[in-house]
């Protein structure tokens, strides 16, 4: 995982922020297996965040990427990977965290 942007992430961090993806150890939001992507990132950046307040951290369950792929219109209904494709380069992330 190569960081990006590490400077201004940082400064969140220093204001006593957390990213849930850092957290749960995703390995990328912009991935070379994204075929829009493709050699562009030899190698995975986590650059998207759901960023909470470090007070949070009990607080959270689970963070995922999201976004992963759409079905295309013309291969009908179907959640086969092979019939689908990324919405973006970049994958989402969402958290979940316990209800206060």
């Amino acid at each position: 995982l190569a960081p990006e942007l590490e400077n201004s992430f940082a400064l969140l961090e220093r204001e006593g922020f957390i990213s849930a993806g850092v957290e749960e150890q995703l390995t990328c939001t912009y991935c070379p297996a994204n075929p829009y992507v493709g050699t562009k990132a030899s190698q995975g950046l986590l650059i998207d965040h759901v960023v909470l307040p470090v007070s949070d951290r009990d607080r959270l369950l689970s963070a995922k990427n999201v976004l992963l792929c759409a079905l295309k219109e013309d291969e009908g209904k179907t959640n086969d990977s092979r019939h689908c494709s990324p919405l973006s380069d970049h994958y989402g992330v969402t958290a979940v965290l316990k209800a206060v």
